[in-house]
Formats: structure tokens, sequence, C-alpha cells
């Protein structure tokens, strides 16, 4: 399978994926796009940069609702490879954890009757309001291209 495909193959499956998304700021404006890399050979480096000489391409951040370090760094690489890149690099990951609310509607059926011994029945609604929270992890790197 050629490699475009496999970039193909593997940009589907993160559209698919609801929980995360990615963003790519590429700089300067305008600038050309650089034909896309092999997402095999897209290194990634937490703290210290690779040793060649290299151009910055932009920035890549990616959100999500998992801290699957792998599968953050597979979705790194599949973007920075659509890019052109050869690594991410500076690679840091913050959390934010926040509370949603969602109102829960419950209801009961109730049944009254008169004296003349008339029935009707309705339903009694209250809603309550459930807590939860919720984490999600952003992570932000550099794009970088080796200079030939």
């Amino acid at each position: 399978m050629n490699v475009s495909l496999k970039i193909f193959f593997l940009t589907t499956l993160i559209l698919l994926s609801a929980c995360a998304t990615s963003k790519v700021t590429l700089f300067p404006a305008g600038q050309e796009k650089v034909p896309p890399s092999n997402i095999n050979s897209v290194g990634i480096y937490r703290t210290v940069p690779p040793p060649e000489t290299f151009t910055e391409l932009g920035l890549i951040s990616f959100k999500s609702s998992s801290m699957d370090l792998v599968d953050i760094y597979e979705h790194l690489r599949t973007d920075a490879a659509l890019q052109g890149a050869d690594a991410v690099v500076g690679i840091k990951t913050i959390s934010e954890t926040h509370t949603e609310t969602t109102p829960v509607q419950q209801c009961l059926p109730s049944t009254v009757c008169d004296a003349s011994g008339i029935c009707s029945t309705h339903d009694e609604c209250h809603t309550e309001f459930e807590n939860k929270n919720v984490t999600t992890y952003l992570t932000q790197g550099s794009l970088i291209r080796r200079k030939l």
C-alpha cells in the first residue's frame, strides 16, 4: 500500500474519532504547502530536537478526552506527515478539568380518583441535575522539516 493511501486511511480514521480534534497552524502565513512526508519517518521529540538543521513549519495541537500517549502521538505523527513535516518537537500536554451539568427528567404515572370514582392518570415529572467532571488534554508541539 503506498504512502498516500496509508495517509488517506489514517486521516479518515482520525476524522471519524468524535472525541479528538487537531489543529495545524503553518507559518509564515501564505507559505507554499510542502508535499506529505512518510508517516513512519515522522519523529516525536518531547524535549530535545533532532541534531539536524531544520526549518520550523508551524504549530500543531491535538485535543482529546483520553491521555493515551500512543494514540496522541499517532495523531500528531499523522497530521505532521500531511503537512510535510519530518518531526514534531517540544511536545507539551496540559489537562483541564471542568464540571458539566446535565438535566435529567424523571416522570412517574400518577392516578387520581374523584369522589364519584372517575379516575385520571397523568405523569408527574421532576428534573434533577447530574454533575460530571470531564477532563480534556491538549497536546502541542512545533512541526519541523529537515533542511536539505
